[in-house]
């Protein structure tokens, strides 16, 4: 007995006791959950773009729905506002508490609300430091007139409950015989999108008009589709980005104002380093987001 019990007690401290993290896993508008998950909790839920499958209906649609509170209305929006062909959106909690009105403490409240109750799904991919949420397709989204229409004009069909027993799983015909087309890029002021997934910098640059658009829901929404269409033109919506960052009240003398004093600040050779090493499109310098470009010809016409 006294073996046994030593043996017990070597394979025990053998085991790695460290909790296993849940991988989900994507596979177009359906994400999968793992099958260890309890009972309850559904394997399956449905990922859907608001704008694209209903239009700006469904920002006025969400107004009136009393299950949510007014921040999570709030929050919905915004992020129903920039999310992506696949339904993600990951934009700043700041950015949503600037456009919403609200605080970013309320925001974080806000997206876990949102969260329990089925309207979005959070991930976040290991080694990042950032999350992404996936917007759901809700119970609710079943009065709107027109449900989300899928391959051969069939709209998506209520099936398994989903997460939090309020989303539902679609019928997605497929026709194997159905050919394929494809899009050729015409002009070079155009940008075809032929995977349907706008780049990061077009995105930027359609939140940046958005927020001074009086429709800003609206004016995104048709400019998404143009550019997925492939006749999106890059070069208006480059100056439109540009207007609308002069249309807060800065102009290029404060751009420049502020350059100056963070290369006299930080030193003209570490400045230059840090830009260019830096991954992004823009820089962001007092909640003003700089196009990279812009401070690279800076740098050029100060040496």
């Amino acid at each position: 007995m006294i073996v046994k019990k030593n043996m017990g007690v070597r394979k025990a401290a053998k085991q790695d006791l460290t909790p296993k993290k849940h991988q989900l896993h994507v596979d177009g508008n359906l994400i999968h959950f793992p099958s260890s998950l309890p009972k309850k909790q559904a394997q399956t839920c449905f990922v859907f773009v608001p704008l694209r499958d209903f239009g700006a209906t469904i920002i006025d649609f969400i107004r009136q729905q009393k299950l949510l509170t007014h921040s999570e209305r709030s929050v919905w929006r915004e992020l129903a506002l920039f999310a992506g062909y696949d339904g993600k959106c990951f934009p700043a909690q700041y950015k949503i508490a600037t456009r919403a009105g609200i605080d970013e403490r309320t925001v974080r409240k806000a997206l876990s609300g949102l969260e329990q109750k089925g309207f979005v799904l959070k991930r976040k991919p290991e080694r990042q430091r950032s999350c992404s949420y996936l917007l759901l397709f809700h119970s609710i989204f079943l009065n709107l007139p027109l449900g989300p229409v899928k391959e051969g004009g069939r709209a998506a069909q209520s099936g398994t409950k989903g997460l939090a027993d309020q989303s539902i799983v679609p019928t997605i015909p497929k026709d194997p015989n159905r050919p394929r087309t494809t899009r050729t890029k015409s002009d070079g002021c155009c940008a075809p999108i032929c995977s349907g997934e706008l780049s990061q910098e077009i995105e930027d640059m359609i939140w940046s008009v958005a927020q001074v658009k009086d429709k800003p829901a609206k004016w995104a929404f048709a400019v998404r589709e143009r550019f997925r269409r492939g006749n999106g033109d890059l070069e208006v919506l480059k100056k439109e980005a540009e207007e609308s960052k002069l249309s807060s009240g800065y102009t290029y003398a404060d751009w420049d104002k502020w350059l100056s004093e963070l290369i006299l600040r930080d030193g003209a050779e570490k400045f230059s380093s840090v830009i260019t090493q830096f991954q992004g499109t823009h820089l962001m310098i007092r909640d003003v987001q700089i196009p990279i470009e812009y401070i690279h010809k800076y740098m050029e016409t100060r040496r």
